[in-house]
């Protein structure tokens, strides 16, 4: 009997063998995380999807008496506006305003546009920014009629309308979204979920055993979550599989920050660095606090600043080569909570940090000199950092544009709040330690130009490789029924 397997048969498994090689390769490709996108943009939680909360091309707000407020608006309803953490592309500011989603002209404050799907939704996390939407999370309490939901809007970042929502269930502790690639990741308790960002379809989902009690981040083309039982856990972010599971503490893990260099986490214990391909802890240290830990997290090429937790708000300077300390403020405000803490900002020069004493900061980051103290409307919230000024919001539902006037007197009195008699910052920074940031930050963008040439070669190489195999599959079977035809 025949076999009824042909050439032909042959020649289609090859050309998909060929074909699904190719896909998967190019599918595959890492999200890699540099320290920024662009100066004049903040698109996350934490700036850009590694977290970093740094901005190297930023604007440098060095002096209070040259500081001048371009605006400030009362953007929500209620108090206690915990989420109102602003995110910007360059031109246009997005922002949570408890029951809406707002965009501000960023030169003016102006309201461009304002998204409210209900009277009880609850935008509480920072919105993402993605090349052409906006993605905010709302969460739906529910009603007699209806059950509570948590939604995640695709909005269209220059009208606000929706270009796609999807729900899944709700909890009372909850991040998202991060943006890194084509997926939207969003978190509910235990739960990691992504969905394609064009379309809103879910890609995956992961269960974890603990809740996820740190905002997520990307590294390397892998989601790092953290939980409320001290476990770091990374993520395939092409499949939803878990890749390494790392346990630093007992204690939650509260902050997560990555770069090229590695994973950073801060915990109620101490500060972690770890390696991101492997999990493996490189050093682990409670950097002369008193074993109380830390909580948000900012990090560079060479440095992490980090703000303790305790009775007294502290800032911390540590090197990321091996966790020394190389400066530490105990100056910087009482926190009442000792659970809560603002975003620390890093810009090109300066450290930007708030507490509930309703005071902004400006440190210089490489010695920690308090370069100048302001009041702000409320508990600081934020701030975020761009090459356009510094954003700052607070609990009360404010948000403050501050820049540095080009052609204002410095010996002018200050009214808007700053504090005159701070000390004064020298402004012979480390340039040793900012020349190795410089470098530092050559050599990454070196080696994703140096990757971002090789995928490109690799693809074209496999794309020459299914156009050959095909060519000598239709030959082979061209050739092996001219021999049978002729026998």
């Amino acid at each position: 009997m025949k076999s009824k397997f042909s050439p032909i048969m042959a020649i289609f498994l090859i050309v998909l063998l060929c074909v699904g090689t190719l896909f998967s390769g190019i599918s595959t490709a890492q999200y890699s995380n540099p320290i920024n996108e662009s100066a004049d943009q903040w698109r996350t939680h934490g700036g850009y999807p590694g977290g970093t909360n740094y901005n190297p091309g930023s604007a440098d707000l060095k002096n209070s008496n040259n500081i001048e407020i371009n605006w400030k608006r009362d953007l929500a309803e209620s108090e206690d506006t915990s989420g109102l953490l602003p995110v910007t592309d360059g031109e246009t500011i997005f922002a949570p305003a408890k029951s809406s989603v707002l965009a501000l002209d960023q030169s003016t404050g102006k309201t461009i546009w304002s998204f409210n799907p209900s009277s009880d939704s609850n935008f509480e996390t920072s919105p993402a920014v993605g090349q052409e939407n906006v993605f905010a999370v709302s969460l739906n309490g529910g009603g007699i009629f209806s059950s509570p939901q948590a939604t995640l809007f695709a909005l269209d970042s220059n009208s606000g309308d929706v270009n796609w929502k999807a729900m899944y269930p709700p909890d009372t502790w909850y991040w998202g979204p991060t943006v890194a690639g084509d997926l939207v990741y969003v978190t509910h308790g235990s739960t990691v979920v992504a969905f394609n960002k064009q379309n809103g379809e879910k890609r995956w989902e992961h269960q974890l055993e603990n809740r996820i009690w740190a905002r997520p981040v990307v590294s390397d083309g892998n989601l790092i979550v953290g939980t409320v039982s001290g476990e770091v856990i990374s993520i395939d972010s092409g499949s939803g599989v878990g890749v390494w599971k790392t346990e630093t503490s007992e204690g939650e893990i509260r902050d997560i920050a990555a770069t090229e260099q590695g994973i950073v986490i801060s915990d109620t214990n101490s500060l972690v660095h770890i390696d991101s391909g492997s999990g493996i802890i490189d050093w682990s240290t409670e950097a002369g606090t008193d074993g109380s830990g830390f909580n948000s997290l900012a990090i560079t090429e060479n440095m992490i600043y980090a703000s303790t937790l305790g009775s007294t708000q502290e800032l911390v300077g540590v090197s990321r080569s091996n966790g020394s300390v190389v400066w530490k403020r105990s100056d910087v405000g009482h926190v009442p909570d000792p659970a809560w803490t603002s975003q620390i900002a890093v810009g090109k020069n300066s450290v930007y940090f708030g507490n509930q004493n309703n005071e902004i900061y400006s440190l210089n980051r490489y010695s920690g000199e308090i370069r100048w103290k302001r009041l702000n409307s409320g508990t600081t919230m934020g701030p975020i950092i761009t090459s356009k000024g510094l954003f700052v919001g607070s609990k009360s539902g404010s948000l403050t544009k501050m820049s540095e006037a080009d052609n204002m007197d410095n010996d002018r009195s200050d009214t808007n709040g700053a504090d005159s008699t701070s000390p004064s910052t020298s402004e012979s920074d480390d340039s040793s330690l900012a020349q190795q940031e410089e470098m530092s930050r050559d050599a990454s963008s070196s080696q994703r130009d140096s990757t971002s040439i090789l995928d490109s070669i690799t693809t074209y190489y496999a794309f020459l490789t299914l156009i050959t195999v095909t060519g000598i599959s239709i030959g082979g079977a061209a050739w092996y029924y001219w021999i049978r035809d002729r026998n």
